[in-house]
């Protein structure tokens, strides 16, 4: 027997334990025994329990055989104990049986001892072995019924023979209605044919099989769960039953769903992002080409969205953006696509979109459905949308270039005065290159020093005095010559570039300014303002660094501002407005009467002058409905001590027309172009009437 054993002796006689010691080697059988003969000893030697055998002498003076067994018990349960004696009789035997004892060995026969100890041993290492196999099929009984997967057993027919508590609390189906039933009978009817054929002959070569599927609970409904089986083999290495894992997960596939969802779809709005959007647009593409089907792609922009954010704040541009989505969404059909892009750009795509006029209609239904009215806490919102048309194959043949082409064709339909919709065409590819070398070119216009001021007289129409300047942008061009705002500012407004313009043209203009009264001149000037650059604490900082660093008082600039800015009064314009008269600003509405006209602004806003607009002065000299509006203007202007500037005077009629109703300024090329700086010397330094 391999390894050194740890024998306990309880014996009296040391001679007897030299016998015993010299039979063990004799034999091989390597052991260390260590004899006691008293109860102290005994309880010292079981002290660890880490004795192996006990030999125990039937006669011990002083420790009765009773005592032995009885301490060995208690101190060492379960060790094997062999009784030595020189004789015993058969009762007494029987009865130390029941005490404890496992074999008996006469001191006489000593050839039965390591037999006896090697029966001990083998007999201690099985009943170690049952309990660690009981104790693992308690283990195994505990985790089978508590586990959170489903496991079913079946046979080596397929019939179910037992299943976990588990595998009823996920197929709701009872051991009673489930047992002696085949395995399949828990799956769906949508897995694919001839599935369960597949995966027996699987098992049967590879001896195991895991993988999706997808199941039916017991009341009907469907669900996936991940499905490990294994087969188990007899004895005669023959398959006796299958053991099967059920996982549901179908909170695992509704997450995967939600982030994919979420990946692909506006947050905001819940419409498809860009990235789905490519991949619609793709398959559309792909069934048109099959299908020899026409296809549209309609790229839709809502007009002066900007202002609605910040004049209302974003979280009503929010509110303003899911409305529209959702009227989108209302005027197209279930195979269509509406997908946001970003901010307030939207693309639709329509598959089968058939003849032109159909398309035509789906534009015109969009059009009034967005131009509808919104109300939103207490504010009614009224806008418009851009929209440009690309069609597969014309306009062409992958969904870059028709994304490209419709929103080109947007942008003339920008240009075109907005609220309306184009059609591609190429001379519009031609003009979006030249726009995009406009705008990389305009980009590098300030740091190339490019950008000029001109400035254009205002005219006071009862002394024929200069009040004032308007500052005019000019871009001195290195390959276009000097361009005016016309062909420029569109790209300036939609690229943002008009902020950093902007910020220059008002410091330049002050600083202009103060030269000028350095000459004598104690006029004012004014300054537009473009809807970009409204931003609340940035503008208020600009103005007030522009007028310190030209050390110009704020009564001597004004800053004229579209009516759009102004049609919804909320708390933060109201407030800059009145940061900016604060110090000492003048306000102005230009092209008063063209836009969103409210008379409630006038009274609520500190406003200090109306730009009276070029289309109503060209035909004021007449008895017209022009002459009519202009005088109405200018009467109302009074009424609120207001001031009026008319522009775009240019023949003598229409200076003594507007000298008779009352106009206080006037403004044209009557008085002279926008011209740089240098060229208004005479005008500035005598201050003399023109």
């Amino acid at each position: 027997m391999a390894g050194s054993l740890k024998i306990l002796v309880v014996e009296d006689s040391e001679s007897d334990l030299r016998l015993i010691e010299r039979h063990l080697r004799q034999h091989g059988l390597d052991a260390a025994c260590v004899r006691v003969a008293s109860v102290d000893a005994l309880s010292g030697a079981l002290v660890g329990n880490d004795v192996d055998l006990a030999l125990v002498d039937y006669h011990v003076p002083g420790l009765p055989i009773h005592d032995s067994l009885a301490k060995i018990r208690t101190d060492a349960p379960g060790l094997p104990i062999i009784l030595m004696s020189g004789s015993i009789g058969e009762e007494a035997a029987v009865e130390l049986l029941k005490q404890g004892v496992w074999d008996f060995v006469l001191k006489d026969r000593l050839a039965r001892l390591v037999p006896a100890i090697e029966r001990s041993l083998r007999e201690v290492a099985e009943q170690a072995a049952r309990r660690e196999a009981e104790e693992q099929m308690r283990l195994a009984a505990v985790a089978f019924e508590n586990t959170l997967e489903g496991i079913m057993v079946a046979d080596a027919s397929h019939r179910i023979i037992s299943v976990n508590r588990a595998f009823t609390q996920i197929t709701g189906h009872a051991p009673e209605q489930i047992l002696g039933r085949d395995l399949s009978v828990v799956g769906a009817d949508s897995q694919e044919g001839g599935f369960y054929g597949k995966m027996w002959a699987w098992l049967a070569e590879h001896g195991h099989w895991h993988g999706e599927v997808w199941n039916r609970r017991q009341d009907g409904r469907t669900y996936p769960a991940w499905f490990n089986i294994a087969a188990v083999l007899g004895s005669t290495s023959t398959v006796t039953h299958f053991v099967g894992v059920l996982t549901d997960i179908s909170e695992r596939k509704a997450s995967q769903a939600r982030i994919e969802h979420m990946a692909q779809h506006d947050p905001l709005t819940d419409l498809p992002n860009r990235m789905l959007l490519a991949d619609r647009l793709q398959q559309a593409i792909a069934h048109a080409q099959r299908a020899n089907r026409r296809l549209a792609v309609l790229f839709v922009d809502l007009d002066h969205f900007k202002h609605i954010n910040d004049s209302l704040g974003h979280a009503t541009g929010d509110r303003v953006l899911i409305e529209m989505s959702r009227r989108l969404v209302s005027n197209v059909r279930a195979s269509d696509t509406v997908a946001r892009l970003s901010g307030d750009e939207f693309v639709v795509v329509l598959p089968d979109a058939g003849g032109v006029e159909g398309v035509v209609r789906v534009v015109a239904g969009i059009t009034r459905s967005i131009a509808e009215p919104i109300q939103i806490d207490g504010h009614r919102i009224r806008l418009s949308s851009s929209i440009g048309v690309s069609l597969f194959p014309k306009d062409g043949q992958d969904e870059s270039a028709l994304l490209t082409n419709a929103d080109h064709a947007m942008y003339h339909a920008k240009a075109a005065g907005r609220a309306t919709y184009r059609f591609f065409s190429p001379e519009m590819d031609a003009k979006a290159r030249e726009r995009f070398q406009i705008e990389a070119d305009l980009r590098e216009a300030l740091a190339r020093r490019q950008l000029r001021l001109f400035y254009q007289p205002q005219v006071d129409s009862r002394t024929a005095k200069v009040g004032g300047y308007e500052a005019l942008l000019r871009w001195v061009h290195a390959e276009r010559g000097l361009l005016c705002p016309g062909a420029f500012l569109n790209v300036a407004e939609e690229t943002g570039l008009i902020v950093p313009i902007g910020e220059w043209a008002l410091k330049e203009a002050c600083l202009q300014c103060s030269r000028w009264h350095a000459r004598g001149f104690q006029g004012s000037v004014a300054v537009n303002l473009s809807a970009r650059q409204f931003d609340p604490e940035h503008l208020l900082e600009t103005v007030k660094e522009s007028l310190q660093d030209a050390a110009l008082p704020g009564k001597f600039l004004e800053l004229e501002l579209t009516e759009s800015l102004l049609v919804e009064p909320t708390e933060v314009t109201m407030k800059l407005l009145h940061d900016l008269r604060q110090l000492g600003v003048q306000i102005a509405v230009d092209d008063f009467g063209t836009g969103y006209s409210s008379l409630s602004y006038l009274k609520r806003y500190p406003i200090n002058t109306l730009k009276i607009a070029q289309p109503f002065v060209e035909e004021v000299s007449a008895q017209s409905d022009d002459r009519a509006i202009v005088q109405a203007i200018v009467t109302l202007a009074r009424a609120m001590r207001l001031r009026t500037v008319a522009e775009g005077v240019e023949h003598e009629s229409q200076v003594r027309a507007l000298r008779e109703i009352g106009a206080d300024l006037l403004q044209g090329y009557y008085f002279g172009k926008a011209a740089p700086a240098s060229e208004l010397q005479l005008v500035t330094e005598s201050n003399q009437a023109v």
